[in-house]
């Protein structure tokens, strides 16, 4: 969906993201390299970008620039920012808002040319057919496809647009909504987090703003999970009744149909109980289970790896494969949410993370799933976080990498170096200071450590690996610091200087 943003947002998007990466200073050249363009369009960017958002700030230096977060936000402020700002997301969300709505009520909005509308139309007919599956009908400026496909598409951009904190669906009362979702939810003795809530809250009024518009989802009764979540009468309280009088809303069957499709379809279940009894008459489900517990069985032999919320990690797992282009975290706008995760995950075990990715492209082949490399990353992402004490069994499973302090600091500052790296890395490290005065080549190499870290730069070079480290704690470096360790971890003792 990246292909709705104009040149100049997706090149300011991705040297915001350049540098959000980047472990140490850029220089301009660099960056304009990078992205293809000039130096001179680059420092243009950053002199707006400077303006354009107050949730980071870009530093400049002799070295280059680099970016650093305000401690309240992350780069997920900034996407939140470039969707604010985008036209082509702005005419979005007005068709979705304002059903109904024509070119020129649009044009006046946006005070943009009715060429312009019709040039941007045109452009988004690509991406939401190849990834949603739905169109633009631009001579009625709206959204045109199954309507399943059409809430998904809404449902992922809603999500990823807004922060929890923000309610953008303006007609419809916020508490009273949260109300009935938690009534709904105490009826079927179902207790879910506050990030799975909050997306239950919006894909219920994607959901009820579509149904308020008379759009509806092609579905029987029997297609669902509905009678088995109905086993007994609602509670008519009246609290329950001013709740469903706010919305406007009467509660039936084909309501609750049209409210909470995803979690009534066949193919999604609630508990891992759920996924049992069905497999008891479906063959693919079965076959499905056994193959998702034998991945995790034997992931869990080769890494000696406690695996103690299998039936949970299951569940997860054949909901995400069975309910893709329904779930929203299964597709994204412009921010991929795993990625960032997954590459640190990948530094405890770069070797666990690979036969896993192996091990879930023969599943989905088995299940006859398509193996792309997001639904791929999104299953692999899916399993280690929902795998309890993943990372501490991965990191329990490195050697502890022996090294020698080597300082020209006064004594007080040299033990605060050396109680932050036992707080940030007192597992990985077996740390001895030094306190002779031969720092030759000869002696630095025959000691038996596997690591010098140094406060400045050693006047000889050392055939062990030298880090130096002067106490700085930022997220850069720790992660600088963290990659030199795994790196010696694995064997990679080459020679290797970081400043």
């Amino acid at each position: 969906m990246r292909r709705l943003l104009k040149t100049n947002e997706l090149r300011r998007l991705e040297l915001v993201e350049l540098l959000s990466n980047s472990h140490s200073w850029v220089t301009i050249e660099e960056i304009a390299k990078s992205l293809n363009c000039s130096p001179r369009v680059i420092k243009d960017d950053i002199v707006i970008l400077r303006d354009y958002s107050h949730s980071f700030n870009i530093e400049s230096s002799y070295q280059g620039i680099r970016l650093t977060f305000d401690p309240q936000h992350t780069i997920k402020t900034f996407y939140r920012q470039v969707l604010d700002n985008s036209i082509a997301f702005k005419i979005l969300e007005l068709i979705f808002f304002n059903d109904g709505i024509t070119s020129e009520e649009i044009q006046d909005a946006l005070y943009i040319s009715h060429s312009s509308l019709y040039r941007i139309l045109k452009i988004m007919e690509e991406p939401l057919k190849s990834l949603f599956n739905i169109s633009v009908d631009s001579r009625h400026c709206r959204l045109v496809g199954d309507e399943e496909a059409i809430r998904f598409f809404y449902n992922v951009y809603f999500i990823e647009r807004y922060a929890y904190s923000e309610w953008p669906f303006t007609t419809i009362d916020e508490k009273a909504l949260t109300d009935l979702l938690k009534i709904t939810l105490n009826y079927i003795k179902l207790n879910v987090g506050h990030a799975n809530f909050i997306n239950f809250k919006f894909l219920t009024a994607v959901s009820l703003s579509r149904l308020r518009n008379n759009y509806r989802i092609d579905l029987t009764l029997e297609q669902t999970n509905l009678h088995e979540l109905l086993i007994h009468p609602f509670d008519i309280t009246p609290e329950f009744y001013a709740t469903i009088k706010q919305l406007n809303i009467h509660i039936t069957e084909d309501v609750l149909l049209q409210l909470f499709t995803l979690y009534i379809r066949q193919d999604f279940s609630l508990t891992y109980e759920g996924f049992l009894n069905k497999s008891q008459y479906n063959h693919e489900l079965k076959r499905s289970i056994e193959a998702l517990d034998q991945l995790l069985e034997e992931l869990s032999i080769t890494y000696n790896i406690p695996l103690v919320n299998k039936e949970e990690i299951i569940l997860t797992v054949q909901n995400t494969t069975y309910n893709e282009g329904y779930l929203p975290h299964t597709a994204y706008i412009l921010y991929n949410p795993n990625e960032e995760l997954m590459t640190e995950i990948e530094k405890f075990s770069p070797e666990f993370i690979y036969d896993l990715t192996v091990k879930v492209q023969h599943y989905r082949q088995l299940v006859s799933k398509p193996i792309g490399h997001f639904t791929i990353e999104h299953l692999v992402y899916q399993i280690c976080v929902r795998w309890k004490h993943l990372l501490i069994e991965l990191n329990n499973r490195w050697s502890t990498i022996r090294a020698l302090i080597v300082s020209d600091l006064c004594d007080g500052r040299l033990e605060l170096v050396k109680d932050l790296l036992e707080l940030n890395f007192g597992q990985r490290l077996e740390l001895e200071v030094y306190d002779g005065t031969d720092l030759s080549n000869e002696f630095l190499s025959s000691l038996d450590k596997d690591l010098i870290i140094s406060t400045s730069p050693l006047p000889t070079v050392t055939s062990l690996p030298v880090v130096c480290f002067n106490g700085d704690t930022t997220k850069r470096e720790l992660k600088f610091f963290l990659k030199m360790i795994n790196e010696i971890a694995e064997g990679k003792h080459a020679t290797k200087i970081i400043k």
